[in-house]
């Protein structure tokens, strides 16, 4: 009875790898195609990987290095400030008109003493000429705003919605207009965070039509900001590709 009973798991155990293994298979080969509508370069493994970039050359010692290179850039974002080494994959970069656009999942693991547990997000963020203040909106939950000095906005819903935290309050109402809260109003509840020439947003896990929506999203709130806020906070861009720090 034992011996069936452990038949029985291991059978199991191989059905479940083999489906996690297509199901991974399919994102990745959705992702691809995703990457290709978008015009960004593909990378599943990260700049790291099997594929190598300008970025990434060859005398990259360990894909690990490759991906703190890449990170580095987002040094100051909220999601990665817990986060110790940090694995790149189903990347894509490249860019669209004057922005530069990164598409990617990061994955680390956690220490509580001595419990270990592995934390994954999804990422999109864009690199544009415009330097941003630090400022974050996320979706509004009681246990977020608990002592948390959120900054009020003349829309109620707004308000009601979302949960923005900046140390810069013109530069908040600058940018978080009638017009933009009301596309924001229209969005599916987003982390959005802006810092230094990058906004990006992030969850656990962004299917592959949710990462291409993030992207057009995006690039729709950019549209939305006022030109006297990018004559104020713009500048020349000096990185001549994506793959440049």
């Amino acid at each position: 009875m034992g011996w069936i009973l452990f038949g029985a798991l291991v059978i199991l155990a191989i059905v479940f790898s083999a489906v996690s293994l297509a199901a991974e298979q399919k994102r990745k080969k959705l992702l691809c195609s995703v990457a290709g509508s978008l015009g960004l370069g593909w990378f599943p493994n990260g700049l790291g990987g099997s594929e190598q970039s300008d970025f990434a050359p060859s005398w990259f010692p360990t894909a690990n290095e490759a991906d703190a290179v890449f990170l580095a850039r987002f040094d100051g974002f909220s999601v990665f400030k817990r986060a110790g080494t940090v694995t790149v994959s189903e990347l894509m970069i490249g860019r669209r008109g004057v922005r530069d656009w990164y598409c990617f999942r990061c994955t680390w693991t956690e220490k509580s003493g001595r419990n270990k547990k592995q934390v994954s997000y999804s990422v999109v963020a864009v690199r544009c000429a415009l330097l941003f203040k630090h400022l974050m909106i996320q979706p509004h939950t009681w246990i977020d705003s608990l002592g948390v000095h959120a900054i009020k906005f003349e829309s109620a819903e707004f308000n009601d919605r979302y949960l923005v935290q900046s140390d810069d309050l013109k530069f908040a109402y600058d940018l978080l207009h009638p017009e933009a809260m009301e596309l924001l109003l229209k969005w599916k509840l987003k982390h959005l965070e802006f810092f230094g020439c990058y906004f990006m947003t992030f969850a656990p896990n962004f299917a592959p039509n949710e990462v291409y929506e993030a992207v057009l999203d995006m690039e729709a709130f950019l549209e939305t900001i006022p030109e006297y806020l990018v004559q104020d906070i713009g500048f020349q861009a000096y990185w001549p590709s994506p793959y440049d720090p």
